[in-house]
């Protein structure tokens, strides 16, 4: 999946709702934090990796998995967060592209 078909996936455009933890794309629908107007909405239809990282919300750190160096530190909360997304959420997809200007 291209990161431009995942923005399909935001909660709002589509009735499913998708985000992408490590280049693999989860099937959120099922959580209030991730459609619609929940608290985790923003992450929708992205890759999160480095926001959830780094405990971020800003915007420039969207669709950019690969394209920044990680702290171990940063490493092992994004590897927390994808176990969590792995073990509650459906795998649908692989991002077949990283780069945010894709």
């Amino acid at each position: 999946m291209k990161l431009s078909q995942l923005a399909q996936y935001n909660g709002k455009k589509n009735e499913k709702t998708y985000l992408s933890c490590k280049g693999i794309v989860f099937d959120v629908s099922s959580s209030d934090f991730y459609t619609g107007d929940g608290n985790y909405n923003c992450f929708s239809g992205k890759d999160c990796s480095v926001n959830l990282a780094k405990m971020s919300f800003d915007e420039k750190d969207y669709n950019q998995y690969n394209n920044v160096e990680l702290t171990l530190s940063e490493k092992d909360i994004l590897d927390q967060w994808y176990e969590k997304f792995y073990q509650k959420y459906p795998i649908v997809a692989k991002i077949s592209e990283t780069r945010k200007d894709n």
